[in-house]
């Protein structure tokens, strides 16, 4: 199946003192981690989608301070939603500096509706929390996996000096 079309995704790595922002999840039976990311938005920049899927995904408020990388991932699933098996996503990795806010799913977000309907067949969970560097550093289960692989080597090699 050829994919449609690229997407763009900016994605959010905020650190406070030893912590980092990750959202646990439960999707269609699947149990993963993710960090606060999405679509940029026709006339948005990446930074802009960065700060603005933070606080729809996370209600914090940060300000973004630099770009750390750019990683592909591959859509591996076929679900209503989301992309079709196959579609390139470019995630653009923001460092984003914590400003305000206590983790939790905005009311605003897409996300928010799909936990809402998912709730009554007990198939979504979508949880963004303050989790220690060293236990995220802990769990292999992160997606995409490409982000997963990269956000691992990335703490792990700068955990000492962001703690």
């Amino acid at each position: 199946m050829t994919p449609k079309k690229t997407r763009v995704r900016a994605v959010a790595l905020v650190v406070r003192g030893d912590e980092i922002i990750a959202i646990y999840r439960e999707n269609y039976g699947e149990m993963y981690w993710t960090f606060p990311a999405g679509g940029v938005e026709d006339g948005e920049s990446d930074e802009e989608a960065c700060a603005r899927e933070l606080l729809e995904e996370a209600s914090v408020v940060g300000r973004v301070i630099k770009k750390l990388a750019t990683i592909e991932s591959f859509a591996r699933v076929n679900r209503p939603g989301y992309p079709v098996i196959g579609t390139k996503s470019v995630n653009e990795v923001f460092f984003v500096e914590y400003v305000s806010g206590e983790p939790a799913l905005s009311p605003v977000s897409p996300e928010y509706q799909r936990v809402l309907l998912g709730a009554a067949k007990g198939n979504q969970v979508y949880k963004p929390q303050w989790v220690p560097i060293v236990e995220f550093l802990k769990n292999s289960d992160v997606k995409p996996p490409e982000l997963g692989e990269w956000m691992h080597a990335y703490l792990s090699d700068t955990i000492d000096r962001v703690v």
